[in-house]
């Protein structure tokens, strides 16, 4: 198991769809606060591949670097191997490229009380994984805080979500959004593209309620009730209809939207469920992170891994591909200012 320490509060992780070889590479969201001032980074870790095993004990090459942001960000979005959407809490966007920050990474230290021996590598995000690296572009129409954004693959097409009540669809190529849709007068909290079908999507909002939407129309074709508020939702890899929601009181739900049924109703968990996410090949294997704070890791309904390091909310999730390597690896960062990589049992 790795544990990188980063220095501020991890909200978002993403694995680069495009991945070499040779090495994994992360985008983290990070968030500060000083006073009453929330700043915030992006930052790039490049993993070796071959480190990730538990049985290999050296000191791994893991390069790093970072991007001072304005303001605190609660999620972000890989565009394609050289650019990252960036969600920001004043209500914009901005469309980050990587080239510069890949050329400037910088190798992270490890912790000086860690021995080559131990099996939980520690790391230390040091200051000067620094760099300057302007935005492409920058989307502004939020009026408050921009909670989520879902990136479609197929049509190139991302969508934002707001605790100005909005949801809004925009194209990469203009400054001004597509779409504006409102299903109500509370926040949302997250939006998911459907993986099956690129015109669909499902959002969560704060008065319990999870809306289906379709992109070619601006009210929402369907509405669920939810047993309590929601953060955080997730598509399923293969099934247009199904979605994983987490919820702050009352477990994860599996949703089939055809029917508005709750297929299977996960109770046990004690604190809020910040982060849930479906593997990204198979709906039978997904995570969990939530408050109290712990990762689990599940084979359809059951339970298969589950680690307590993290001392604060989990609010980043994200798989390495399965094709990287003959385990299974599962990123998670927390407020606890750690990012952790769990090996996951295959059965």
């Amino acid at each position: 198991m790795y544990r990188l320490y980063l220095g501020q509060s991890v909200c978002a992780v993403k694995v680069c769809p495009s991945l070499d070889s040779e090495r994994a590479l992360l985008a983290l969201s990070l968030s500060h606060l000083s006073g009453n001032v929330w700043s915030g980074r992006l930052a790039l870790v490049s993993i070796p591949i071959s480190q990730l095993s538990l049985a290999e004990t050296e000191s791994g090459d893991i390069l790093a670097s970072s991007v001072i942001l304005q303001n605190g960000s609660a999620d972000l979005e890989w565009v394609d191997s050289e650019r990252v959407l960036v969600a920001s809490d004043d209500g914009s966007i901005s469309l980050e490229t990587t080239r510069e920050m890949k050329a400037s990474a910088v190798r992270l230290q490890r912790e000086q009380n860690q021995t080559k021996t131990s099996s939980t590598k520690a790391y230390e995000l040091i200051s000067d994984a620094v760099v300057e690296s302007p935005a492409e572009s920058v989307f502004n129409e939020h009026e408050d805080i921009v909670s989520s954004l879902s990136f479609n693959t197929t049509t190139k097409k991302f969508l934002s979500s707001s605790w100005d009540s909005t949801i809004k669809l925009w194209s990469l190529e203009k400054s001004a959004s597509i779409t504006t849709f409102r299903g109500n007068q509370r926040e949302v909290s997250s939006v998911a593209w459907s993986k099956v079908q690129p015109s669909s999507f499902l959002s969560v909002h704060e008065d319990k309620t999870a809306l289906l939407w379709d992109e070619r129309t601006p009210k929402s074709s369907l509405s669920i009730s939810l047993p309590s508020r929601s953060l955080t939702i997730s598509a399923s890899p293969t099934k247009e209809h199904s979605f994983l929601v987490g919820t702050k009181c009352h477990g994860v739900i599996q949703l089939d939207t055809r029917n508005s049924q709750f297929v299977h109703h996960h109770r046990g968990y004690v604190g809020a469920v910040g982060k849930v996410l479906f593997s990204n090949e198979s709906d039978e294997i997904w995570a969990s992170g939530d408050d109290t704070p712990s990762v689990k890791a599940y084979t359809t309904t059951s339970v298969s891994y589950t680690n307590d390091n993290h001392h604060d909310y989990v609010r980043g999730l994200s798989w390495l591909p399965s094709n990287i390597s003959s385990s299974r690896f599962l990123v998670s960062g927390s407020w606890d200012k750690t990012l952790i990589i769990h090996s996951i049992p295959s059965n």
